[in-house]
């Protein structure tokens, strides 16, 4: 995000564009990578957490199960390249771009697992220490390439690619001493009966938002991709925001759904209180999202702040859509209808993206994206009261969400 007035001052619309494609497609294939597995950490880390011997064994197979996993599916996306990424990433060229974006994939996958447990084990310090490592090692390395090597384009995700490598290595290291070198097989199959359902509410949010980009750049062009990616950047500060806090909300939720005679209340005013936080975040990113652009940005990119409060606020939707999600992540019975939710609202993403662009452009886009996600909440809502009814008033924490977006208009 601070990197944006280098970057714009340095790449054309058309580079920075690329460079937003290929983060597209290495986020598709890292849901591949991934498959559901960091919810498999976050959940059943508490049902082994109490015996060490157990955790080790549990954490083994998550591990080294992934590991084994991430090479076969490397392989096949590898010997398929010529039929998958010209449909994923119509006229970015497969070396070196795509096969930078498979190569970011596998290595980051290992990574932010070992990032959900360290949140889970509620080590909130050791989590941010690493994160900031992570973000001075991507930033200075692709900045190096950029300024001093001009590799352009290529130099910002070839960064990314060594950033992440050296971060594998590093979790490798760590890893060395709280796992068994084991696959259990009667933990592996509850993991699969957990994962999957996740893997697909990832596949399906997935295409809440980033898909918009692809579809952007099929019917309009890649040079488009790069203005709507200033705005997305800027309004991704509030999407930042509410996946880190829900990382660490789960965990303390979770522990609190244990409790017996839990009072929901404080869970309640907890949530209504993000959710005004949020919106107020969003809320000033929307007015003064255009003075930033202007100040900041180059002029080709001008026109970027159009989409800033379609993005914010659809952004605050989806950190409500958290607070019922963590409902259906605690029955385990309820996992398996999330993404029905998801699918559906994805699908209203994209029917909207491909209704709404021809005729107002990228702000066409973005404004599907606002109402996809209000719908996503709406959905997970009603559905979360057929398992737990912990009493949230939906009307209430429409308002704290649909007052200020009034006032960004």
């Amino acid at each position: 995000f601070l990197l944006l007035p280098l970057y714009t001052s340095l790449l054309s619309t058309s580079q920075f564009g690329r460079i937003s494609l290929v983060n597209s497609v290495s986020g598709l294939l890292l849901i591949f990578f991934l498959f559901g597995t960091q919810s498999v950490i976050s959940r059943l880390y508490f049902e082994y957490k109490d015996n060490e011997e157990k955790l080790k064994r549990f954490l083994g197979t998550v591990f080294l199960s992934k590991l084994i996993w991430n090479v076969c599916l490397a392989g096949l996306l590898l010997l398929g390249r010529s039929y998958i990424f010209p449909i994923i990433g119509k006229g970015v060229d497969f070396y070196p771009f795509m096969l930078i974006a498979l190569g970011v994939s596998f290595f980051s996958s290992i990574f932010r697992l070992y990032q959900v447990l360290q949140q889970t084990q509620q080590e909130g310090s050791k989590y941010v220490y690493m994160q900031v490592a992570y973000l001075i090692l991507n930033n200075g390395i692709s900045v190096l390439l950029l300024v001093v090597f001009n590799m352009k384009d290529t130099g910002i995700i070839l960064g990314t690619l060594i950033s992440e490598i050296l971060m594998f290595v590093y979790t490798l290291f760590k890893l060395r001493k709280k796992i068994s070198f084991v696959i259990d097989k009667d933990i592996l199959k509850e993991g699969w009966a957990f994962s999957w359902p996740i893997f697909l509410d990832a596949l399906f949010g997935w295409c809440l938002g980033s898909i918009n980009k692809l579809i952007l750049n099929n019917l309009v062009s890649v040079d488009i991709v790069g203005i709507y990616t200033i705005g997305f950047t800027i309004a991704g500060v509030i999407n930042m925001g509410t996946v880190a806090l829900n990382r660490s909300y789960t965990p303390w939720f979770f522990s609190r759904m244990k409790k017996e005679n839990n009072d929901n209340r404080n869970i309640l005013r907890f949530s209504e209180f993000i959710i005004f936080v949020y919106s107020i975040a969003a809320l000033a990113l929307s007015l003064f999202g255009r003075e930033v652009v202007t100040l900041f940005i180059q002029k080709s990119y001008g026109s970027a702040w159009m989409v800033i409060p379609f993005l914010s606020f659809g952004y605050v939707f989806y950190g409500l859509y958290f607070f019922f999600l963590n409902i259906f992540n605690y029955q385990k019975r309820a996992v398996k209808y999330i993404p029905l939710y998801t699918l559906l609202s994805a699908l209203i993403n994209v029917a909207l993206n491909y209704i709404l662009i021809p005729h107002f452009g990228m702000a066409g886009s973005a404004c599907a994206s606002l109402i996809s996600m209000f719908l996503l909440s709406l959905f997970t809502y009603f559905g979360s009261k057929k398992f737990i009814n912990l009493g949230y008033s939906y009307k209430r924490m429409f308002l704290l969400i649909f007052i200020p977006f009034l006032l960004s208009c």
